[in-house]
C-alpha cells in the first residue's frame, strides 16, 4: 500500500507549479505599472522609447517569474539529494511534489504583496515581499509555517521515520536560508 498521495502526484505537482505561476505573475502585473512610473520619473523622457522600455520591463518581469520555478526544481533536487544521503528511495517526483507544495504555501505572500501593491494609493512605493530586513524575512511566518508542512508532508509522502524527516526539514529550511541571504545581498548590492 502506497503511502501519501498517489496517483496523481504529477497532476498536484502541475498544479501547484501553475498557481505558483499565476500568483507570480498576478504579483508582477501589480508593480508593472509603478514600476514604470518611478523609471519614468528618474529619467530624461525624450531621450527613451517608451515600447522598448514596455517590453523591456515585461521580460524582465517574466524572467523573475521563470526563476521561481527553476529555482522550485532546484530545490527540490537539493532536497532529494538529501534524502537519498538520508536512506529515504523515492522517486524525485515525490521530492518536487512536496517541495512544490510548500512553495505553493509561501507564493501566498505574493498575492498579499500584489493587492497591497494594487490598491495602494502611493504610486512611488513599491511593497516587494522581499526588501525586509534580514531578520525579518527570517521571522517571516509563512516561511516557518511552510517549514511545518514540508515536515508534515514529508512523513505523509516520502518515509514515515520521523528522524530522517526531520533532518530534510532542516535541509529545507537552511535552502530557504540561503535563499534570503542572496536575495537581501543582491537587493542590498542593487
Amino acid at each position: 500500500m502506497k503511502k501519501g498521495i498517489t496517483s496523481s502526484n504529477t497532476y498536484w505537482i502541475f498544479i501547484s507549479l501553475f498557481f505558483i505561476v499565476i500568483f507570480n505573475a498576478f504579483f508582477q502585473y501589480c508593480i508593472h505599472q509603478k514600476a514604470l512610473n518611478l523609471f519614468w520619473s528618474q529619467v530624461d523622457k525624450e531621450n527613451h522609447l517608451g515600447s522598448s522600455i514596455n517590453v523591456i520591463f515585461y521580460v524582465v518581469q517574466s524572467f523573475t517569474v521563470l526563476t521561481s520555478i527553476v529555482g522550485i526544481l532546484i530545490g527540490a533536487l537539493v532536497v532529494a539529494f538529501f534524502g537519498f544521503l538520508f536512506g529515504i528511495k523515492k522517486k524525485k517526483k515525490d521530492y518536487l511534489l512536496v517541495y512544490s507544495l510548500t512553495s505553493l504555501f509561501l507564493s501566498f505572500k505574493l498575492v498579499i504583496a500584489g493587492i497591497v501593491n494594487l490598491f495602494h494609493a502611493n504610486a512611488s512605493k513599491i511593497y516587494i515581499v522581499g526588501k525586509q530586513s534580514f531578520l525579518t524575512q527570517i521571522a517571516d511566518p509563512f516561511l516557518w509555517l511552510s517549514t511545518v508542512l514540508f515536515f508534515l508532508l514529508g512523513v505523509n509522502i516520502l518515509s514515515s521515520n520521523r528522524k530522517k524527516v526531520f533532518y530534510l526539514t532542516l535541509i529545507y529550511l537552511l535552502i530557504k536560508f540561503v535563499n534570503i541571504g542572496l536575495s537581501y545581498f543582491l537587493n542590498y548590492i542593487v
